[in-house]
């Protein structure tokens, strides 16, 4: 689901993929911009706008290649990012990138590997949408699209490098857990939901379903998300969680997580959520899709004792949270097999109410099919 690519490579962005705005334009915008935050630089060149090759795609990512001259004299050249909302048919309803700027700037200064964010631009003026600007981090990114299980560079490494791979991860996860949430509450705190925790979390993907149907029924998704609901643990201590927080959005160099990425999903919740949608990628690019796991690779309930090791703290209820984990991803694919019938997209067997997410959700349940 997203863009096949194991690198951050680059790919020229096309015009139209950024929005209705030509993507000289953009350049020309953001170069006025730029010209601003770097002073007292000057002689500010911004190169061709390009798009990293990354395997998600719910916002709008671009790669800025910047020179410019410094007060010495000196040639710099460096590179941004910088993410926007998404054109066209997003993935969520509403993405609020100052929390995620925000929170990502939380994370750094507790120690988390993230992207430094530079700047948050709130004016939509300058190229259509707020966005924010965060150094490039380099390195290798396993796919989503062809699975990491199944070819790239994670395929190909050793069995240690892909053990350490997943270790790095999952400690990058548990680093996240250790963020102040009193810094963040202002920005993903969602009342409207909820009075908090997991009520808060019900609410907010309940309401994600109703938006993502719109009134289209979903048995699967349906019996799944009442017999959760219905029988969910008992609230747990908040953190920050990343809310994606899967190998997909790690950039590993050397195989150690140097920077973890989409920060879209994150919210106050319980650290199980976070450990879940982790656990659960990795089980599905193996069960899932019927083919072999990584050799590498730790089990499910090894994954949940280096966790605890990581973190020292017991997680509680995990098949719960896990099954939890792979209902959110059937919502996810609601918008996505949406995005692939607009574009014309038809893969026999994938639809709305049947495909290898809603598969896997019945058999993790056992509900009919």
């Amino acid at each position: 689901m997203g863009v096949p690519a194991d690198r951050h490579d680059l790919t020229t962005v096309d015009k139209g993929a950024l929005g209705d705005v030509d993507p000289e334009k953009h350049r020309a915008r953001l170069q006025g911009w730029l010209v601003e935050r770097l002073a007292p630089a000057t002689d500010v060149a911004l190169g061709p706008l390009a798009a990293p090759g990354e395997s998600g795609f719910s916002s709008e990512t671009m790669l800025l290649d910047v020179a410019c001259t410094e007060p010495s004299g000196e040639r710099r050249h460096e590179r941004f990012v910088a993410r926007g909302r998404p054109s066209g048919h997003p993935v969520f309803p509403d993405y609020d990138l100052e929390m995620q700027a925000r929170c990502m700037q939380a994370a750094g200064e507790a120690g988390v590997p993230v992207p430094e964010v530079l700047w948050w631009e709130p004016d939509e003026s300058v190229i259509g949408t707020p966005f924010y600007v965060m150094r490039h981090v380099a390195g290798d990114v396993p796919a989503d699209n062809p699975p990491y299980t199944t070819c790239g560079f994670l395929f190909d490494a050793s069995a240690r490098e892909q053990r350490r791979a997943y270790e790095s991860a999952l400690r990058a996860v548990a680093a996240v857990h250790t963020v102040d949430r009193d810094a963040v509450r202002p920005h993903v705190d969602r009342p409207e939901f909820g009075t908090g925790g997991l009520e808060q979390e019900l609410g907010r993907w309940r309401h994600f379903f109703d938006w993502a149907g719109a009134g289209r029924a979903n048995p699967t998704c349906e019996a799944a998300f009442a017999a959760l609901a219905a029988n969910h643990p008992a609230d747990a201590p908040q953190v920050l969680c990343w809310g994606d927080a899967r190998l997909g959005n790690v950039i590993l160099r050397d195989f150690e997580a140097v920077a973890v990425l989409d920060w879209e999903m994150a919210h106050l919740g319980s650290r199980e959520s976070d450990v879940a949608w982790f656990l659960y990628f990795n089980r599905f690019f193996s069960d899932a899709l019927g083919v072999p796991d990584l050799p590498g690779f730790p089990d499910t309930a090894e994954g949940i004792a280096i966790y605890e090791e990581y973190a020292g703290v017991e997680l509680r209820d995990m098949d719960w949270w896990i099954a939890w984990a792979c209902l959110r991803y059937c919502g996810t694919l609601i918008r996505v097999t949406q995005r692939m019938a607009q574009a014309g997209v038809e893969i026999p067997g994938f639809t709305e109410t049947d495909n290898f997410g809603t598969r896997h959700l019945a058999a993790l349940l056992d509900l009919p099919r």
